[in-house]
């Protein structure tokens, strides 16, 4: 791709992007494509500072109701892991509801 020097372009003119865009049209409801990229961010986030993304979300679930707004920054992927790393504790099973 060929690009004039100080020329600006964003993800969303590239043609991959372009072509997952039309496939989000059939996701089902207006608000759902958004949602879910929204979800895939914060799980690809994990997976580049090597958390699990399932330990990470039930885990944030948790704690994101009583956590003070001033002090977010400590749930974000990478903040979160450090603690972990110090004093690994077991990552909760998910529960098989039969």
């Amino acid at each position: 791709m060929n690009r004039a020097r100080g020329s600006k372009t964003t993800w969303s003119s590239h043609p991959a992007a372009q072509a997952g865009a039309k496939n989000w049209l059939q996701i089902g409801h207006l608000k759902a494509g958004p949602r879910l990229d929204r979800l895939f961010t914060v799980v690809e986030n994990c997976r580049l500072a090597g958390v699990d993304p399932e330990a990470y979300l039930i885990d944030l679930i948790a704690r994101l109701p009583d956590h003070p707004m001033k002090r977010i920054a400590e749930l974000l992927p990478h903040a979160w892991k450090k603690p972990r790393v110090a004093a690994p504790a077991e990552i909760p099973q998910p529960v098989v509801v039969a």
